[in-house]
């Protein structure tokens, strides 16, 4: 994109120095004629018009190039992709957000039950043997649900890179 825009500053550029060469041999050839015939007023009038023409069309050489170089940069420019693709990371992240809540939920969840087990288990012992018993049941069990909460909570972060990873591919192959 860079040398397209190089590409057109540079014809841009070209042709306003050709207008100007046109201007400048317009302007010699009037005054030449000029000096010939000794200042006449006639002659001065014809310069300033010949001037007033060249300028002209210099105005419009460049008006028209840098309209055209604009439509070219701005259908370069696709609104509509860009938009589609914040759209689309708006919903990779509001689906990162989602899982990492649900997951969050899941835990606050498995301590909550735990605890209350814990605690039902504490009264319902009638010997220190028996709490420490249901105790230690109660931590392996949490420790398996922890475990299982953790692998949960990986799968949504493999998940998110491999959306990740397959929208910056699209948006690359976009491009």
């Amino acid at each position: 994109m860079q040398a397209d825009l190089m590409k057109q500053w540079t014809e841009m550029s070209q042709s306003s120095l050709e207008t100007l060469k046109q201007i400048g041999a317009a302007n010699v050839e009037t005054l030449n004629s000029m000096m010939k015939s000794q200042f006449a007023a006639t002659n001065m009038a014809e310069l300033i018009q010949t001037s007033m023409k060249a300028v002209q069309e210099l105005n419009q050489t460049n008006s028209t190039l840098l309209n055209s170089m604009l439509q070219k940069q701005m259908s370069a420019v696709n609104l509509n992709a860009t938009a589609t693709a914040f759209k689309e990371l708006g919903d990779i992240s509001s689906n990162t957000m989602n899982g990492f809540l649900q997951r969050q939920v899941e835990l606050m969840k498995l301590y909550t039950e735990s605890t209350n087990r814990y605690v039902e288990s504490l009264k319902q012992a009638k010997t220190p043997e028996e709490a420490i018993k249901a105790q230690t049941e109660l931590f392996k069990d949490l420790q398996e649900k922890l475990k299982g909460n953790a692998l949960q909570t990986m799968q949504v972060l493999n998940s998110i890179r491999e959306t990740m990873q397959a929208w910056s591919d699209k948006m690359i192959a976009n491009k």
